[in-house]
């Protein structure tokens, strides 16, 4: 029977560390999850900078680049802004 009680002690051993190693790779997945959110969202937030400046920019572009000859508002001085 000591025989027995060692081994059982061994696997109650072995089953608690089972445990914790569990509770450590749950907790080393969860920190991977979070790290890549954040990388997700500093990307993110570089992309929305780069639309906000760029949007502007595309408009006005388009704006200035037509390439009409007889347009009404082109005689009025506040036209566009009107519009």
């Amino acid at each position: 029977t000591l025989c027995y009680k060692q081994t059982h002690v061994k696997l109650e051993r072995g089953l608690q560390l089972v445990k914790e190693y569990q509770e450590e790779l749950d907790t080393m997945i969860h920190l991977q999850e979070v790290v890549s959110s954040h990388r997700g969202n500093e990307i993110m937030k570089a992309l929305t900078v780069l639309t906000a400046v760029s949007t502007p920019l595309t408009a006005l572009g388009a704006l200035w680049g037509m390439n009409f000859k007889y347009m009404p508002e082109l005689e009025w001085k506040y036209s566009y802004l009107i519009a």
